[in-house]
């Protein structure tokens, strides 16, 4: 123990052990798996830094999981401190995750008195499960935090048959130690990710080994049928999920005299699409509330027309239900989204989505909906959900596929800066910025939620940069309503200094406006990085010089660099100063290593982007 906290001097909390259990059997009473779970963390604190974050115990209570006990243990030099549930003060709230709010649910923390560096937490928590419909994804590891020992461990009832996955880089599945033994009349399944004996762990781009295990159950004994909780296959899980819930897109006769409103006259599918998706998005709103089995079951769709608000459950069964009603063939698609990890294909699970969206039928092929994303054109689905594959449940042909990279489409900005520079040294400039694809998406939303004061106080912060001194005019917004379309942002800005300078000439700054080359992404060991998902970005600039200003050293550069593209131009054509830049990525995927050279071409490019152009007086003016 004494070399693993000494392998690592610069960390301030180490994780001794991360263990969990879940024992668990099919009770068809509460329609799922039930049994309890418990949970076991110790951390040992190393540095005072991080004694808030080892003193705060939390505590999830709700149906599904109901907590049951809470022990913790402070450890020093063989004294131990005990605090049950009781001894400690709780901050109790709402329970929320990913803009959901578990209504009859709670989140609650509460701190650890007296922690001090060299003390060892150890947090005991039980739980009862309550008819959970699978077994979630577990992660051991961590790849930001030093660990001795993490596991993971599943009992159930001889005759269950319980099939798993992993995912991870190469080197953490190599260290994954999985076992299967009879115990107690149940089969327990155990997964152990642990330091090396002389409390080691490699790195990968400086972060430990992290697996994440899938488990599954195929066959729960002499209760196997079709049900939510268990199956052998995708088919079976995903058409058993269909018919729980098939019932719930049944309209009311108001929904039907919606449906037949909107669409009088109308015989082209896709025209029905477009009029039904615009209508859910104005008439309705996102909420992400549920209770119970709201978790994975939606509520009926003329309950979410009624209230005009639901999750992407309730919306997505709500946008079903009216299509069906124009005759247009809809069906659920279960997403997990990239920022909740990555789906294990081979493993049947329906606890691994986390997102719920449509597909219908336009007769060329089908299109993607996502019901919970205003000012969204129908086809275009946010990046987020373009988790590939997605399960699509189709009666005749559920299975995983994935979202066409054109329905997901990040998008362009395009920023164009014209004016002149005037003979005193002052910038008269027009700023316009425009917005397609999910970008255009996300800018219309935010735009309509601020307000137009709000929404113009971030097209400023935006567009106009804070060290010239400029002062800007009352900016337009074009295209707000043209979802299809292009958002153009426009303002005008005049400066009320000068530009440095001297006789000879002035400095003009090579950066105009905030926006600029950012590439920061979080890439870890276990997977390329999706480069589709980024935005192309292109800048031009036209400015007019006085008489007899000339550009005194053109500026461009060309930077390729493992599928990345960045071009600078800058010139001058009589007397307009001329610049463009554009960054695109002209590969799909990149590996951590080309992700580091991308990096570094970017930030290079950014720092040749830092500082002036000079402009100089010709003799005689």
């Amino acid at each position: 123990m004494d070399r693993f906290f000494g392998n690592h001097p610069d960390a301030g909390l180490v994780t001794v052990q991360r263990w969990s259990c879940l024992e668990v059997s099919y009770r068809e009473q509460d329609g799922g798996l039930s049994g309890k779970l418990i949970e076991i963390i110790e951390t040992g604190v190393l540095d005072r830094t991080d004694i808030e974050e080892a003193s705060t115990v939390y505590a999830d209570d709700s149906p599904r999981f109901r907590l049951k006990k809470v022990e913790v243990l402070v450890m020093r030099n063989g004294d131990v401190r005990r605090f049950r549930r009781k001894d400690l003060r709780w901050m109790e709230m709402t329970s929320r995750s990913d803009g959901v709010v578990t209504l009859d649910g709670t989140f609650a923390y509460a701190l650890i008195p007296g922690i001090r560096v060299g003390d060892r937490v150890r947090i005991r928590r039980e739980f009862g499960v309550n008819g959970i419909y699978g077994l979630l994804p577990q992660r051991l590891g961590s790849s930001r935090r030093p660990y001795l020992q993490t596991g993971f461990e599943v009992r159930l009832p001889v005759g269950y048959t319980l099939t798993w996955g992993t995912q991870g880089s190469a080197a953490s599945q190599e260290r994954l130690i999985h076992t299967e033994q009879l115990i107690g009349g149940r089969i327990v399944h155990s997964w152990l990710l642990s330091a090396d004996e002389d409390g080691t762990l490699p790195t990968c781009r400086d972060r430990f080994p992290r697996i994440t295990v899938t488990p599954h159950v195929q066959h729960a004994g002499k209760y196997h049928r079709d049900d939510i909780s268990c199956g052998l296959d995708w088919q079976q899980t995903g058409n058993a999920y269909l018919q729980s819930i098939e019932a719930l897109f049944e309209p009311s006769e108001e929904m039907i005299e919606h449906v037949n409103e909107i669409t009088a006259g109308v015989v082209d599918p896709v025209e029905k699409i477009d009029r039904i998706y615009a209508s859910v998005q104005q008439r309705c709103h996102y909420l992400g509330l549920f209770e119970g089995a709201g978790g994975i079951i939606p509520v009926p769709a003329k309950e979410v027309f009624d209230l005009g608000f639901g999750d992407c459950k309730g919306l997505g069964t709500l946008l079903i239900s009216l299509l069906r009603t124009a005759d247009i063939p809809s069906y659920p698609v279960l997403v997990l989204t990239p920022s909740a990890g990555r789906l294990n294909p081979g493993i049947p699970s329906m606890a691994q989505f986390n997102h719920f969206i449509v597909w219908a039928d336009d007769g060329g092929g089908g299109i993607f909906l996502d019901g919970t994303v205003d000012f969204c054109p129908a086809g275009l689905v946010p990046t987020g959900d373009a988790a590939s594959p997605v399960l699509l449940l189709r009666p005749d042909a559920v299975e995983l596929v994935e979202i066409p990279n054109t329905a997901w489409d990040p998008g362009e900005s395009r920023l164009k800066i014209d004016g002149h520079l005037d003979a005193s040294g002052l910038l008269h400039l027009n700023f316009s910025y425009s917005v397609s694809g999910n970008l255009g998406v996300r800018w219309r939303s935010r735009l309509a939620s601020l307000g137009r004061q709000e929404g113009h106080k971030v097209i400023l912060k935006t567009l106009i940069p804070e060290g010239l001194a400029l002062q800007s005019g009352e900016p337009e917004v074009l295209g707000m309503e043209e979802w299809q379309g292009l958002l153009t942002m426009q303002v005008t800005a005049a400066s009320n200094r000068s530009l440095p300078g001297n006789d000879s000439g002035v400095f003009l700054p090579k950066t105009l406006s905030p926006l600029g080359w950012r590439f920061d992404p979080d890439v870890g060991c276990e997977a390329p990085l999706d480069l589709r998902r980024r935005l192309r970005r292109f800048q031009s600039w036209c400015i007019e010089l006085p008489s007899g200003m000339v550009l005194a050293t053109p500026d461009s550069m060309t930077i390729k660099a493992e599928g990345l593209q960045l071009k600078q131009r800058v010139r001058q054509e009589g007397r307009m100063l001329k610049l463009d830049r554009d960054l695109r990525f002209i590969q799909d995927f990149a590996s951590g290593a080309q992700v580091d050279i991308m990096r570094q071409a970017i930030d290079e490019a950014a720092r040749l982007q830092t500082g002036y152009f000079e402009l100089r007086c010709q003799a005689g003016n």
